[in-house]
C-alpha cells in the first residue's frame, strides 16, 4: 500500500497546520503546491520582478525535490500562473536557469490576482522522483 508523506525542507517555512501542505509525495510521485516568493516565516515578498519571483519559485522547488530524494529535473508537469502573460518570457528565462534535458511539460495561465498584490508568479509541480536518472549502459 502506498502512502502519502509530507515533504519539509530547512529551506522553506511551512504554512501553519491544518492550511495546507507545500509537498506532498505519494510514493514516486511528488506534488508541489502553488509557491510564489513569498515568505510566511518573515511575511515578505522575496522579490518585485516576474524573473526574480520565478527564481525564488523554481530555488523553492529544487528544495523540496531534494528534501525528497530527488531533483529538479525530475518535475514533469508545471502549472505557471501569471499575473501578466506579456512577462512569460521573463519566466522562462528563470526556468532555463533550472532544468536541463527534457524540460517539463507547462500549462501558463494569465490570472487577475494572486493573495497578494506584489505576487505577481505562482507555480506549480509534479514530480516523479528518478525520472531524469540516465540509464546505465548495458
Amino acid at each position: 500500500m502506498t502512502t502519502k508523506k509530507r515533504i519539509l525542507s530547512e529551506h522553506i517555512v511551512e504554512p501553519p497546520p491544518g492550511l495546507w501542505s507545500n509537498c506532498l509525495a505519494v510514493g514516486p510521485v511528488v506534488y508541489i503546491a502553488g509557491l510564489t516568493a513569498f515568505d510566511i516565516g518573515e511575511m515578505k515578498t522575496l522579490a518585485s520582478d516576474e524573473y526574480q519571483q520565478a527564481r525564488v519559485i523554481f530555488q523553492h522547488m529544487r528544495a523540496l525535490l531534494t528534501a525528497a530524494g530527488g531533483t529538479i529535473d525530475d518535475i514533469v508537469k508545471l502549472t505557471i500562473f501569471l499575473t501578466d502573460v506579456s512577462k512569460n518570457t521573463d519566466v522562462w528565462r528563470a526556468r532555463q536557469e533550472f532544468f536541463t534535458g527534457d524540460f517539463p511539460v507547462c500549462s501558463l495561465v494569465e490570472v487577475k490576482a494572486l493573495t497578494r498584490p506584489d505576487l505577481l508568479v505562482e507555480i506549480e509541480g509534479i514530480a516523479h522522483i528518478g525520472s531524469s536518472a540516465k540509464p546505465s549502459a548495458s
